[in-house]
């Protein structure tokens, strides 16, 4: 039997991929893009990457969310909009157990985030307020970059039962 190169089809699964995400993959694996490329390329794909290596995503409409892992929650993901809403998105329940999602690698990136499926399973992350009222966490872009985990001890809400017909 003889071995043959891994080739960009082994990667993705056709059913997923454009010819745009494609590209992009074939371009960043085989060093393509010249440096000064990188960003306009990577705002096709709906991400961008900060000097400081940080991710965000552009939404269908156009709005940027910062992106990062949940340092003690393998697999959850934290996202911030520019008026400070958190959000997470879980990870995925049939996936394959990936402990961390590598956000420095923009091939990772743009084939999780390309498609802006993302936010349809997105929700925002809620915390029971003093008064009893359940409100959206809302943090400052230093305090989100600081902070190390949001859902570790977090509780699911609870659901209440609707009272039996009587």
């Amino acid at each position: 039997m003889q071995n043959r190169q891994t080739s960009i089809d082994d990667l993705f699964d056709e059913n997923l991929t454009t010819s745009e995400l494609r590209t992009f993959v074939d371009h960043v694996l085989n060093n393509k893009f010249k440096p000064e490329q990188y960003q306009a390329e990577r705002l096709k794909m709906n991400f961008r990457r900060d000097l400081d290596g940080r991710v965000s995503l552009r939404n269908r409409q156009g709005q940027w969310f910062s992106v990062r892992p949940d340092l003690q929650v393998p697999g959850f993901l934290l996202m911030r909009d520019v008026s400070g809403g958190v959000f997470f998105l879980p990870p995925d329940a049939d996936g394959d157990g990936l402990a961390q999602l590598d956000l420095s690698d923009d091939v990772v990136v743009a084939e999780l985030f390309y498609s802006s499926a993302w936010q349809d399973v997105m929700a925002p992350l809620s915390y029971r307020d003093t008064d009893g009222s359940v409100k959206q966490l809302k943090l400052t872009e230093q305090e989100f970059r600081n902070v190390v985990s949001l859902v570790e001890g977090a509780e699911e809400p609870e659901v209440e039962e609707p009272a039996a017909a009587r």
